[in-house]
């Protein structure tokens, strides 16, 4: 009877998805340059955009959705990866009230797995690259519903979000710790 307990405890209810730490993700290509190390790259790229220039993504919806999609591989890559270890729970715990931040600023449903919304950003990048506007909304289709349409002008006016900057920082603040910084100190 114990065991059969534990083994009813340890079940997600049925038509329940992977959580975050049982899905798998791999970044998409054209998120990042560097992909040997996606991980290092996916913070600093976010570092770069969500803090040290904020700015810079006023009316550039495609770097707003490449630079979320790498927020929402942060947060399911770290935990998996061999940096693990480097990154306390404080600096996930940062990074999801920092997603949950832009996922609200963006109007993307906040109970959305991180791997279809991944998979719906990178979609979406280059398409609004090239002024698709109308094909980004069909690929945004699946993590925000009608809603698709507001959730590119969301994009193009995305305010800055400190929740997401503190947890971007406090990323980056262990790449300076640990040393994998690159010579520019980006």
């Amino acid at each position: 009877m114990l065991g059969f307990l534990k083994s009813m405890l340890g079940r997600k209810p049925a038509g329940a998805g992977p959580t975050e730490a049982e899905q798998s993700v791999s970044l998409p290509q054209g998120l990042v340059d560097a992909v040997s190390e996606p991980i290092r790259s996916a913070i600093l790229s976010t570092f770069h955009y969500f803090c040290a220039a904020p700015d810079s993504l006023v009316g550039r919806p495609a770097e707003v959705a490449k630079q979320a999609a790498l927020i929402e591989y942060l947060l399911i890559a770290l935990p998996q990866s061999h940096m693990a270890p480097d990154f306390g729970r404080d600096v996930t715990d940062a990074l999801a009230e920092g997603r949950a931040a832009l996922r609200g600023a963006l109007g993307i449903a906040p109970d959305v797995s991180g791997a279809r919304v991944i998979e719906a950003l990178a979609a979406a990048a280059p398409r609004l690259a090239r002024g698709d506007t109308a094909s980004a909304q069909a690929s945004l289709g699946a993590v925000a519903g009608a809603d698709a349409a507001l959730v590119v002008q969301a994009m193009a006016h995305l305010p800055r979000l400190p929740a997401l900057a503190e947890g971007v920082r406090r990323a980056r603040d262990v790449l300076q710790r640990t040393g994998s910084l690159d010579t520019s100190g980006r």
